[in-house]
């Protein structure tokens, strides 16, 4: 009886792990593809055009192409945990300052550094993943945190859509900030060492 609560105590630690997992993806995707639901608004506000302020979107993925590779070492070095805290923290902060930029080149400078942070925090995840579950549950924890990824296109995206006409696009760059810098408190608090 105490060998049956102590394995299903340790598969539900596992998949509150997984959840966790799978948050990062989805609110980096959510992060992303964000920009779609505002570049009007975006563009009508620093008097830009909407194919211009698009190109906002490729700063944040520039960032995280050279930023993977480079920083990926460092989680081998000083942990996952850490290395995931890091990104989400300048994720966070780079997404939630965006709402105080003043002009368009503010704005490419923090979503190019918020992808600096995109890129400590994915590698992370994923070797996570690897440090995390035995082989036997790797593929479904890895099948739960990439769906992370199409929860922030199906759920997260539109939620910016809805958050934009209730508040505008500072107001929502501000929310999903904080959402991540929440994340980051919660996987401090939950995710083991």
């Amino acid at each position: 009886m105490a060998d049956t609560i102590a394995t299903n105590r340790t598969e539900q630690q596992s998949w509150l792990v997984a959840v966790l997992l799978m948050c990062c993806p989805l609110l980096y995707s959510t992060t992303t593809g964000m920009l779609a639901p505002l570049l009007v608004d975006l563009a009508r506000d620093f008097q830009s055009t909407v194919p211009a302020v698009g190109q906002l979107a490729a700063a944040t993925s520039l960032a995280w192409a050279l930023a993977a590779p480079a920083l990926s070492p460092l989680s081998d070095r000083y942990g996952r945990k850490p290395l995931m805290l890091v990104g989400l923290g300048v994720l966070g902060l780079m997404t939630a300052g965006a709402s105080l930029a003043p002009d368009l080149a503010l704005l490419f400078g923090l979503r190019f550094l918020a992808g600096l942070g995109g890129g400590a925090l994915g590698p992370s995840v994923n070797a996570a993943v690897v440090d995390y579950f035995p082989p036997s549950q790797r593929a479904q924890a890895f099948g739960l945190v990439m769906a992370g990824f199409s929860f922030g296109a199906l759920l997260g995206v539109p939620l910016v859509a809805v958050l934009a006409a209730l508040l505008g696009w500072r107001l929502t760059f501000l929310a999903i900030g904080a959402l991540l810098l929440a994340l980051a408190i919660v996987v401090a608090a939950l995710l083991p060492p």
